[in-house]
């Protein structure tokens, strides 16, 4: 088994896979690189992810490494990384483990009927959450997007964070997080336009940007601006920075099958 707490000390032995069944003919997500499939694992009665780097390791185990640090309800969390047979191939490649979850990418959602404002809040909270966490604890992602974002029925997620050694080291820590910043609020735009709101109200509060100088900041702004495009009261998100959003058990799957017209597939690539 590979140890990602340090990059470049990976042994080239590797596990039985024995305990590690893939479920199904094809993978749950594919990319240029990597195929994720989705497995169980006996020894521990879970449900996990995979994915299997065909092509160099020692950029996907940075990334993982970096992931394993930001453990967070709202950060799709590394188990651990090994060697696996390849379920069609039988070509050992590595293989992230990682915590499966159910549920389409933003992206996918953005692109099917409007958000309801419990939708809208619960995801906008989720986001707020877990850049949050990375911001607290030394870290930003570096490439906060649609795609990189998961959302399931209990909860909201974000994955594949950008490794700090080759990718954004070269930008101060304030920078990176500035840019994690103007990337949560273009995320943020499209929330709101796609969200059962006053549009018209939408159009004219997003012609300014909010301030993005600190999460707190951005958060008012933007909280101020679906108060206003609903017509009521100012009401607060339900957590402070950095804390894990409640699932809403009232968004069904089925609501979100509806949404995307298709049955939703677990991405991490």
């Amino acid at each position: 088994m590979y140890h990602i707490t340090r990059a470049g000390e990976q042994a080239e032995q590797y596990e039985s896979a024995d305990d590690l069944a893939f479920i199904g003919s094809e993978p749950i997500g594919a990319g240029a690189s990597a195929q994720v499939w989705k497995a169980r694992e006996a020894s521990l009665n879970r449900t996990v992810a995979v994915r299997l780097i065909m092509g160099p390791d020692e950029r996907a185990i940075l990334h993982a490494r970096t992931l394993a640090k930001a453990k967070h309800p709202n950060v799709v969390e590394v188990h651990y990384v090994k060697r696996v047979l390849h379920p069609k191939t039988n070509a050992a490649e590595l293989g992230i483990v990682l915590e499966l979850v159910e549920g389409p990418r933003l992206d996918e959602l953005l692109r099917g009927s409007p958000l309801s404002k419990t939708e809208l809040r619960r995801i906008a909270d989720g986001l707020f959450s877990g850049v949050g966490h990375l911001h607290r604890i030394g870290l930003a992602h570096g490439d906060l997007h649609e795609g990189n974002i998961l959302v399931s029925p209990q909860v909201v997620k974000i994955l594949d964070l950008a490794n700090e050694e080759t990718e954004i080291s070269t930008l101060s820590m304030d920078n990176r997080r500035t840019r994690d910043l103007e990337a949560l609020w273009r995320i943020l735009q499209r929330l709101l336009y796609k969200a059962e709101l006053d549009q018209a109200v939408i159009a004219m509060r997003t012609a300014t940007a909010p301030s993005v100088a600190s999460l707190e900041s951005l958060r008012a702004g933007f909280e101020t601006m679906v108060n206003e495009a609903m017509n009521e009261a100012p009401e607060k998100f339900g957590h402070e920075t950095g804390r894990p959003s409640i699932p809403d058990n009232r968004l069904r799957p089925e609501t979100l099958c509806e949404r995307i017209k298709t049955k939703p597939k677990m991405r991490l690539v």
